[in-house]
């Protein structure tokens, strides 16, 4: 389960790119949101909105949109100037204030799209992925992984809209028009990092720990009361950590994940898989919490310490494992595609000005162990072009388009030297794109 999900948001970073905006106002058409709210779109409109200060959600979203067209709606005449003044005002915190942030870099973007300049991108530092993703999860974690969605120092590109295409193509206007409520309620919500780490229990996987930090920005009081009015979370406590932090901590009762909110910048899930122990969800979501105060040791000041250390800076994707025997069994199993899987293996990605760099390194248990998984990787590559070539064909997508996407399956390299594994693909931009006009083609046939 957890393999399948890792696999299934890598494929949207690939499909996506580093440079997607992944912001929930991002998915918002502002002609649309305006019109059902009876909110004339005009240039003296707008600027009335952008300058104002964003007491709530629906003024943040109302705001960020308003930013948005103007850079987007470069203004003639009389109102040039003016629209100039009022974005520089917000750009430097004068007016148009919000607690996150947000109105100051929105009007940033917008002035730089009026002046023909760079739209700047989102920067992932250097230690996100050595040390700050993993710095909340138990020393004891045996299999982890993070996928940042920012753009790495030193790497040139370009924003795009690929998730508002895919959203608008996935999703109804009816449920459009819903999501805009729910934005209205918690304001903009950005994602920039997803990281995770199993603890298997040495002996019993009823007691397996699972932990899920999703790292970006928001507003924690927002989202804490959506969670307590939407989702009967009458559980949720509030309290702050011993740095006047805040915290939303959120307890199901075993009827669901424990979760966390963390200041504005975290969301935490935390979760024990097994049915008996699910009541005890919240002492592994306080587990983390400790882990964060300093009180129990961290994952990436334990074992793979040093390995983490020489993880090169410019990684956006990351993922290590050592798997319990059992659950090789199992992922081996009838029905399986693989007739083998490694006892260890570190997947890291570099985003570099060509697209996706991957690297694999991992051990199986024996030379005939690892010459089984690359014979099952190798039918897996078979097997997905054949697919892309009918997903081509019932889509009417063009076969150019195809092309790309299969000479990526197609450039994944896996070899074996006795036991252990070297792999190696390159996901350019352009099949990232290609992919996303599948993806695109296939959810607007879904959605007629």
């Amino acid at each position: 389960m957890i393999m399948a999900s890792i696999s299934e948001l890598l494929l949207l970073l690939l499909a996506s790119g580093a440079n997607a905006t992944w912001d929930l106002v991002s998915l918002i058409d502002a002609q649309e949101y305006f019109k059902v709210r009876d909110v004339e779109v005009n240039v003296q409109r707008m600027m009335e909105l952008a300058g104002k200060d964003a007491a709530n959600g629906k003024a943040s979203i109302a705001q960020l949109l308003a930013l948005r067209w103007l850079g987007e709606h470069p203004s003639t005449g009389k109102n040039t100037k003016a629209v100039r003044e009022v974005l520089e005002q917000v750009a430097a915190r004068y007016k148009g204030k919000d607690a996150q942030g947000f109105a100051s870099e929105y009007a940033l973007r917008a002035l730089a799209r009026l002046d023909g300049k760079a739209i700047p991108l989102r920067r992932m530092p250097e230690s996100s992925l050595r040390a700050d993703a993993l710095a909340w999860f138990p020393a004891t974690s045996t299999i982890f992984g993070v996928v940042d969605l920012r753009t790495p120092q030193g790497v040139e590109g370009t924003e795009d809209d690929s998730l508002k295409r895919l959203f608008f193509a996935a999703v109804p206007e009816r449920e459009r028009k819903e999501m805009y409520k729910f934005a209205d309620e918690v304001g903009n919500l950005r994602l920039e990092r997803v990281s995770f780490a199993v603890v298997p229990d040495a002996e019993d996987d009823q007691r397996t720990r699972i932990y899920l930090r999703i790292t970006g920005r928001g507003s924690c009081k927002r989202l804490g009361d959506y969670l307590r009015k939407n989702l009967g979370a009458a559980g949720l406590k509030e309290e702050k950590d011993p740095a006047g932090v805040p915290l939303a901590l959120i307890d199901f009762k075993g009827e669901g994940p424990a979760m966390g909110l963390v200041g504005d910048t975290d969301f935490l899930i935390a979760v024990f898989p097994a049915s008996r122990e699910r009541a005890k969800q919240l002492q592994v979501l306080q587990e983390v919490l400790e882990i964060r105060q300093g009180k129990k040791a961290s994952l990436d000041k334990g074992t793979y310490a040093k390995m983490l250390k020489s993880w090169p800076a410019q990684s956006t994707t990351l993922l290590i494992g050592d798997l319990p025997e059992r659950w090789r069994g199992e992922m081996t199993g009838q029905g399986s595609p693989f007739r083998s899987v490694p006892q260890h293996f570190n997947l890291r990605g570099i985003r570099t000005a060509r697209g996706l760099d991957i690297r694999l390194h991992g051990a199986a248990g024996s030379a005939r162990e690892a010459r089984d998984f690359v014979k099952s990787v190798e039918k897996l590559k078979q097997m997905g072009v054949e697919e892309l070539h009918l997903l081509g064909r019932r889509f009417e997508v063009d076969a150019r388009t195809i092309e790309k996407v299969q000479d990526a399956v197609t450039g994944v390299q896996l070899k074996t030297q006795d036991a252990l594994l070297i792999g190696s693909a390159v996901f350019s931009k352009e099949a990232g794109q290609a992919l996303m006009n599948l993806i695109q083609a296939a959810l607007f046939a879904s959605s007629r």
